[in-house]
C-alpha cells in the first residue's frame, strides 16, 4: 500500500474515465458514455458476474499497464471455459487468466492464461481458456484481465454504475508498480463501481448423461461419474440394456488412452466401476480435464472427467 500512496502524493495514480468526447481533467477524471458495438457475447453461456451494465471506460493516469478482476465462490464444481471483458478503448496487449484460491485480497496460483484481443470501442470481448480449469465446490477463483500497455488517451477496461460488491466485483492491480491487488474503493482510486469482467462456466455436476439409441429402439445408455471433479477416486455407474461387450476407457486431452477401466462381457442391469485416478502404468495422472468413452454393444457415449490436485 505504501507504494500506491506515494504515487498519490506525486499525482500520477488517479483513476481516469473515458467517454465518446474525452474531457481532460488532469490527474483526476476523464469521462463520457460508452458506445455499444458488435460483441463476442454468446447468449447460451452461463456467466458469473457481480457487475451491471457497462457505463464508462477508465485508465490509470500516467500508467499504461493495469489489471482488474472479479472473485467468485460457487457451491458446485465448475469448469471455467472463458472470460468476458468489456473494452471501451483499445489496448496494445491484453492477457487474461484464471487464478485459483488465494485470500480475500490476493488471487491464488494461475490456473490457465491466454493472450486476448485489445481491440475496443464499446464491445464485450471473449477469451476462451486453452485448458479450461476445474474449480472445486466452495473454492474461490479469480477472473483476471491485464492491460499490458495502451495508447495515451485510451480507456480500455470498463466499470458499471456501482455500488461495488465488496471483495468480489472490483479489484485492481498496477503491475508496473508492484504485485499487490486493491479494491477500487481503496485510496487512491475511491471508485464505488464494479469492473465489467465475467466468467463463462460449465457446471460439472455429477456427470449424468443419457443417450437414446437408434430410431425405433428402446436401447439407451445412462451413466454417471461421481464425484466429478475427483481428487483421488471416482465411481462410474452405468446401465446396460442388453447383455453384451462393455468397454470404458479414459483419455487425455491429446486423445491418448491413459486407462482402461472396463473391458468385458456384462449382463443387463446397472453396473459400477472405480477409477483410482491412475493410468495403466499405475502412476497418478496429472490434474486436468480428461475424456472417457463408454461403449456398450453398438452404442457409445463420451463424457468429461476432471482430476484435481
Amino acid at each position: 500500500m505504501k507504494s500506491i500512496l506515494s504515487l498519490l502524493l506525486v499525482g500520477i495514480a488517479a483513476v481516469c474515465f473515458g467517454m465518446p468526447h474525452t474531457l481532460e481533467l488532469g490527474p483526476t477524471l476523464e469521462s463520457a458514455v460508452v458506445l455499444p458495438a458488435p460483441s463476442d457475447w454468446v447468449d447460451g453461456d452461463e456467466t458469473l458476474h457481480w457487475d451491471g451494465e457497462p457505463d464508462r471506460g477508465f485508465n490509470i493516469n500516467g500508467t499504461y499497464s493495469y489489471g482488474c478482476a472479479q472473485r467468485y465462490t460457487e457451491p458446485d464444481p465448475l469448469i471455467v471455459k472463458a472470460i468476458l471483458y468489456y473494452l471501451t478503448g483499445n489496448a496494445d496487449a491484453v492477457f487474461v487468466y484464471v487464478a485459483g484460491h488465494g485470500t480475500q485480497m490476493e488471487p491464488g496460483p494461475m490456473l490457465d492464461t491466454t493472450r486476448a484481443t485489445g481491440l475496443g470501442g464499446g464491445v464485450w470481448r471473449r477469451a476462451n481458456m486453452p485448458n479450461p480449469p476445474a474449480i472445486a465446490p466452495d473454492e474461490d477463483f479469480w477472473a483476471c484481465v491485464i492491460i499490458r500497455r495502451h495508447p495515451s488517451g485510451q480507456h480500455p477496461l470498463t466499470l458499471d454504475l456501482g455500488p461495488i460488491v465488496a471483495y468480489r466485483g472490483g479489484y485492481i492491480t498496477l503491475p508496473e508498480i508492484g504485485p499487490d491487488w486493491y479494491q477500487l474503493t481503496d485510496p487512491p482510486f475511491w471508485t464505488d463501481r464494479n469492473v465489467n469482467i465475467r466468467a463463462v462456466v460449465e457446471r460439472a455436476g455429477t456427470g449424468v448423461e443419457e443417450i437414446i439409441g437408434p430410431p425405433g429402439s428402446s436401447a439407451g445408455l445412462r451413466h454417471r461419474l461421481s464425484p466429478n471433479p475427483l481428487r483421488s477416486t471416482g465411481r462410474f455407474s452405468y446401465e446396460v440394456a442388453q447383455a453384451g461387450h462393455v468397454s470404458l476407457a479414459v483419455y487425455d486431452a491429446a486423445g491418448n488412452r491413459v486407462r482402461t477401466v472396463v473391458d468385458g462381457f456384462y449382463g443387463s442391469g446397472e453396473h459400477h466401476a472405480v477409477w483410482d485416478g491412475r493410468g495403466d502404468d499405475g502412476r497418478r495422472v496429472p490434474a486436468g480435464t480428461y475424456l472417457y468413452r463408454l461403449k456398450v454393444g453398438g452404442q457409445a457415449v463420451t463424457g468429461r472427467a476432471v482430476v484435481l490436485d
